[in-house]
């Protein structure tokens, strides 16, 4: 992976995931995988999860059903912090001998995701072209030579989406923190103000940033 990739990546990312129409594309990715974590994490404590969508306006849900507070708790932090801690998990190991059982995760997920939560229209379409992507770069061999690069790509769309997510958090919270989706559950499990968790889920992106952009530029030292 050339050190002109490593950089214009993340430049190109930022400047055109919000810039409509073709904003779609990306930011579903990070809705998908948001909505993922809560799922993953309600099922591993038992929890029964009934539905997840995925909108045209970027938002989702993941309607689950919890029996204590702390359950709840752990379900309403996973969203933020796993897809902060993905991307950076998916660039440390983007270059390591099974880079590919990332894109067979991915896979798995999202079959998973359609038979049993995924129910509206747009979250189908989305999902079944995502699933669609990551099949046919599995099945094609010249894709396996780019392998890094396609999960450098991902990771960037997730990390910086689930950014500017945090963001959009936090200007809701100002306008009205029962409006503030995770941050009011969490407001509601733990009775510490919905602000302190949008803070907290910035300060997490951010800082899953910082240890991915250190980890690659640690790479480029080495070599």
């Amino acid at each position: 992976m050339n050190s002109w990739f490593i950089i214009l990546v993340p430049v190109i990312v930022v400047s055109i995931i919000r810039l409509k129409p073709i904003d779609i594309v990306f930011r579903s990715l990070n809705t998908l995988i948001h909505e993922l974590s809560h799922a993953i994490i309600a099922l591993v404590l038992g929890e029964k999860v009934k539905q997840i969508k995925i909108n045209e306006d970027f938002s989702g849900s993941c309607l689950t059903k919890s029996k204590s507070k702390f359950k709840a708790f752990l379900v309403s932090l996973s969203g933020y912090c796993l897809c902060a801690l993905l991307s950076f998990l998916m660039i440390k190991y983007m270059n390591s001998s099974f880079n590919k059982y990332i894109f067979y995760s991915l896979i798995l997920l999202c079959v998973i995701a359609l038979i049993m939560y995924i129910r509206n229209s747009f979250g189908i379409i989305w999902t079944v072209g995502f699933l669609c992507l990551n099949l046919i770069i599995v099945l094609v061999p010249m894709a396996k030579n780019i392998y890094p690069n396609i999960i450098y790509i991902y990771a960037n769309i997730i990390m910086i989406e689930n950014f500017f997510s945090t963001l959009t958090l936090l200007h809701i919270n100002i306008l009205s923190s029962k409006k503030s989706g995770d941050s009011y559950n969490l407001q509601k499990s733990t009775h510490i103000p919905a602000m302190f968790w949008t803070i907290f889920f910035i300060v997490f992106s951010a800082f899953m940033i910082y240890k991915s952009y250190i980890h690659i530029s640690q790479i480029f030292i080495l070599s």
